[in-house]
């Protein structure tokens, strides 16, 4: 993953809240966090917490369209079975 770009005046959020980039230099950040505090931050470790937090959306986001597409793929063997005059409950794998 390429590196994560700060800029001021954006809105981000780390795990102690969402903050407002106020000025930034190489290695710090000064930010205003939601309820008023200020605080300086590392780049480094706020690029690697933004960084964490797009690989959980992603994997969240994939995790979705897996449950998406498995649901479809439900739906589709219930209209097939349907169409094919099966009996639900063979269909939904009680015993005969």
């Amino acid at each position: 993953m390429t590196s994560f770009e700060f800029v001021v005046g954006e809105r981000y959020t780390n795990d102690i809240g969402s903050y407002t980039v106020l000025g930034l230099d190489m290695s710090k950040l000064l930010v205003r966090y939601d309820d008023g505090r200020e605080s300086t931050l590392g780049v480094n470790t706020q690029q690697n917490i933004m960084k964490r937090r797009l690989r959980e959306a992603a994997d969240r986001a994939r995790l979705l369209k897996k449950q998406v597409d498995n649901e479809a793929d439900r739906v589709q063997l219930a209209e097939a079975a349907r169409k094919a005059n099966l009996e639900d409950g063979w269909f939904r794998g009680s015993s005969r």
